[in-house]
């Protein structure tokens, strides 16, 4: 339970740093953040979090449209409301 308390305080501060950045249009930054989730949630076995944290980091390299920007960051944010620090991995990906 400690780490994944662990995880869920440093996955709330990851999306807050990819709110900030997108906010921002810091594409540089959301690459960052984006590759830090990526590697942080499948560390963690949130496998739901890899399809569009991938998506994200790649979006934000090659350019993209700020729509699918927002609809990725809207995705991961969403996922990140379903975590709990109570709740075990498995509980989360089974639900996807």
């Amino acid at each position: 339970d400690r780490l994944l308390g662990q995880f869920h305080e440093e996955l709330l501060e990851l999306v807050e740093r990819l709110e900030t950045a997108m906010r921002a249009g810091d594409r540089a930054e959301i690459a960052r953040v984006a590759h830090a989730l990526h590697g942080t949630c499948g560390t963690a076995g949130f496998d739901a979090f890899t399809g569009p944290t991938c998506h994200l980091e790649r979006w934000a390299l090659e350019g993209g449209s700020p729509d699918e920007g927002n609809e990725l960051t809207k995705v991961i944010v969403s996922l990140a409301g379903r975590v709990q620090p109570s709740h075990a991995a498995e509980e989360l990906v089974a639900s996807s």
